[in-house]
């Protein structure tokens, strides 16, 4: 498991220690952002001073990624590609010998084990102090409406997730 925190959010601490929040930034969103660089500040401590130091010289120099635009970070795998290969070699082959009814059986066993996880994950997240979903916050995502700030940005993300879903 990856325990260091994305290329993005290193920068926006270097950017948060060095200048601190806007001004301009609201009240609700400043608050949010404090507990975001709290966060990553902590995130960046377990790592030990001498790793924090050298990642946050390195996002204050601009340097998180190489020349090519590969991160300094983050690691590369590459088990996606070699499981995405075999998959879709087995899935290919099932459905050329027929047995679609097996994949449509198996999508559908996915299907309600992903909801039951989502189900659970969304218990156990109760059970933190930092991402526990309160009845306002409840609320508030089943509102109509766009958040405040950015709404192409919000509009945008919604298409994508009406997309991903299908």
């Amino acid at each position: 498991m990856i325990q260091i925190p994305s290329e993005k959010d290193i920068a926006a601490f270097a950017k948060f220690q060095q200048d601190g929040l806007p001004a301009e930034m609201g009240v609700e969103k400043a608050v949010r952002e404090a507990k975001r660089m709290e966060r990553i500040g902590q995130e960046l401590e377990a790592l030990g001073p001498e790793t924090r130091d050298e990642l946050l010289q390195m996002a204050a120099e601009d340097k998180l990624f190489d020349e090519r635009g590969v991160s300094r970070v983050t690691p590369t795998t590459r088990d996606d590609k070699i499981w995405v290969t075999i998959i879709g070699l087995l899935t290919s082959g099932l459905l050329y010998v027929g047995r679609y009814r097996l994949i449509e059986r198996f999508s559908v066993v996915l299907v309600v084990s992903f909801t039951f996880i989502t189900l659970g994950n969304v218990v156990s997240l109760q059970t933190t102090e930092q991402y526990a979903i309160s009845g306002q916050d409840l609320l508030k995502g089943l509102a109509f409406g766009l958040p405040d700030g950015d709404a192409s940005g919000a509009l945008v993300t919604a298409l994508a997730t009406l997309g991903i879903i299908g």
